[in-house]
Order: structure tokens, then C-alpha cells, then sequence
């Protein structure tokens, strides 16, 4: 639903991650924190949406799968 802006952000934050093949962002150590907060910022932008702070959980940055179900998390609020 989301998968192709998701990836185009992942690729503009770090795009190292386009030979990524793995489902395990976090767990495989692919993102940094600081990454994260750029990824949560341009969702923020792309999608119209504000992520809150109980949102900003490792376990929604795993994969491209893991970050559509944080949209329509947010979205369902």
C-alpha cells in the first residue's frame, strides 16, 4: 500500500539499504537512531501524519512491513 514512498524514504536516509535483503532492520543493526527520527520525520511529511512518541518503537522499523502497519497505526490513531 505503502511500500514504494516507504522504500524511496529508506533510500534517501540511507542508502546503503538498497542491497539490504533482510526483514530485520533494527535486530540487524541497519538503522541508527538517528536515522530513525529522519525516517519517522520524512513519514511525517510524505504521509500528512504526526508520530507520536509511543509509536517510535523498534519494533515498527524492521522492515517495510513493520512501517506500513506504523502508518496505519497512526492513521487509526
Amino acid at each position: 500500500m505503502y511500500e514504494e514512498k516507504l522504500r524511496e524514504i529508506l533510500n534517501s536516509v540511507k542508502p546503503s539499504i538498497k542491497r539490504y535483503t533482510g526483514d530485520h532492520l533494527i535486530s540487524d543493526g541497519m538503522l541508527e537512531s538517528i536515522e530513525i527520527m529522519e525516517i519517522v520525520s520524512e513519514i511525517e511529511s510524505t504521509f500528512d501524519i504526526m508520530v507520536e512518541p509511543q509509536y517510535i518503537v523498534p519494533e515498527y522499523f524492521e522492515s517495510i512491513k513493520t512501517l506500513e502497519q506504523l502508518i496505519m497505526d497512526v492513521k487509526k490513531g
